[in-house]
């Protein structure tokens, strides 16, 4: 008579190839986890400012983008009196960046005009944990560009 099925034997070298294997791939996945991080916070800010000039436009109001240097965390301010200054009770958008990803670059505020172009060009540096930059530029056209 044949048996069929597995021995405890088997199932056993099974489950420790398989652990073995899962304790290989945690490494690489927690490794990665910093550059994934920051190529998603880049976007996020390159999505903020194509948001902020496009409102601009349509709103025919500045909208102001502040990055202060070492912070984790960005503001876009609609300046309601276009005085290029944040005023109380000018509607404030604060956008917080992810885990161990700072801004690097000097502090700036990049201001879009109703026209769509920047008063003031700029760009936004980001780096994380393992010191690796990724940069969006806004030149005096307003066009945001991440290479």
């Amino acid at each position: 008579m044949k048996n069929k099925g597995f021995t405890i034997i088997e199932l056993m070298v099974v489950i420790i190839i398989m652990g073995v294997m899962a304790g290989l791939s945690v490494p690489a996945i927690t490794g990665s986890l910093p550059n994934y991080r920051l190529n998603n916070d880049i976007r996020n800010v390159t999505n903020s400012l194509i948001l902020a000039r496009s409102f601009s436009i349509t709103n025919g109001t500045p909208y102001l983008c502040t990055f202060t240097q070492n912070a984790s965390f960005y503001t876009i301010v609609k300046d309601l009196n276009a005085n290029h200054v944040v005023d109380a009770g000018e509607p404030t958008n604060t956008v917080q960046l992810s885990r161990n990803i700072s801004i690097s670059s000097a502090t700036v505020t990049i201001i879009f005009s109703p026209r769509g172009n920047a008063d003031v060009s700029g760009n936004v540096s980001l780096i994380n944990s393992k010191n690796i930059t990724r940069t969006v530029f806004v030149p005096l056209s307003g066009t945001v560009i991440l290479p």
